[in-house]
């Protein structure tokens, strides 16, 4: 059986470089786009998280916020801040602790919240538009892994 030829370098960086800069350059593109999206909104996508936090988590704390986010809760302050001023987020007493305050949304911020989650599908489906089912799941299960 005749031997193989020996396969010629590549091209350019090493193969983990390119890798960690198109995850950079789909990062940073997913970004923007979604920012652009939620602008019209009233929404910045720092503001968009806290609001699927709170959601999802059901009346937590500032610094259960900030640990689901990965985010130091007194970075969040203003955040909060700013969505309660607007009427989308209120601080409660916790019924269980009255110690405890909790963050809840609103019905305007749950209103909210559905407006930002309906960008946020359409962005979605245009990010992974030109993949197929299964490539769609082999990229999400790819990036789970990584994170």
């Amino acid at each position: 059986m005749a031997e193989l030829p020996p396969v010629p370098p590549r091209k350019g960086p090493p193969e983990e470089v390119q890798i960690a800069t198109l995850l950079t350059r789909v990062g940073g593109a997913q970004a923007a786009a979604f920012a652009t999206l939620l602008a019209p909104l009233g929404l910045r996508p720092k503001q968009f998280g806290v609001m699927n936090v709170v959601a999802l988590a059901g009346g937590p704390s500032q610094g259960e916020i900030g640990a689901a986010m990965g985010i130091d809760p007194s970075g969040l302050i203003a955040t909060i801040d700013d969505l309660e001023e607007r009427g989308w987020l209120e601080r409660r007493r916790d019924p269980a602790d009255r110690r405890r305050n909790v963050v809840a949304l609103t019905e305007a911020g749950t209103a909210k919240l559905a407006e930002g989650r309906a960008a946020a599908r359409r962005r979605a489906e245009e990010l992974i538009a030109p993949l197929s089912a299964k490539e769609r799941r082999a990229l999400r299960d790819l990036l789970a892994k990584i994170a």
